[in-house]
């Protein structure tokens, strides 16, 4: 394990900002930051790090999902979303790699589509839907 960083404290206040907004029922706001949060981490952080692309990809998705009525995320529903950036921040502040079985999952470098293929496969469900 890694130690926490400054820029793993900053985005865990982001994440967990957004946490509150959200149960709030402020979904609009999930993720309005999110490009602020990131010029000010380029600065200080790699953020190729593992845990902290996770984390991104993590918001990024989060942000998606509320703006598609909760979908294209398996498993994880509406109210899902602000416990699991709850436990995310909690991983960042210690440093370490988010190990929930959703977010790796779903948001792990590894596990992530290339856009090639998420484009596709948007498309294939739009096309359905039509006819």
């Amino acid at each position: 394990m890694t130690q926490a960083t400054e820029a793993d404290e900053i985005l865990a206040k982001a994440l967990l900002a957004d946490a509150a907004a959200h149960e709030a029922g402020r979904y609009a706001s999930i993720a309005d930051r999110y490009d602020d949060v990131y010029r000010e981490l380029l600065p200080i952080q790699d953020l190729a790090e593992r845990r902290l692309v996770i984390a991104l990809h993590f918001w990024g998705g989060w942000c998606d999902a509320s703006n598609h009525d909760w979908q294209y995320y398996r498993g994880i529903g509406k109210a899902d979303w602000p416990r699991l950036a709850r436990d995310i921040a909690s991983d960042l502040r210690q440093g370490r790699d988010s190990t929930d079985g959703l977010v790796v999952a779903h948001f792990a470098p590894e596990n992530m589509r290339p856009m090639r293929s998420r484009i596709w496969a948007g498309l294939r469900r739009m096309w359905k839907r039509s006819t």
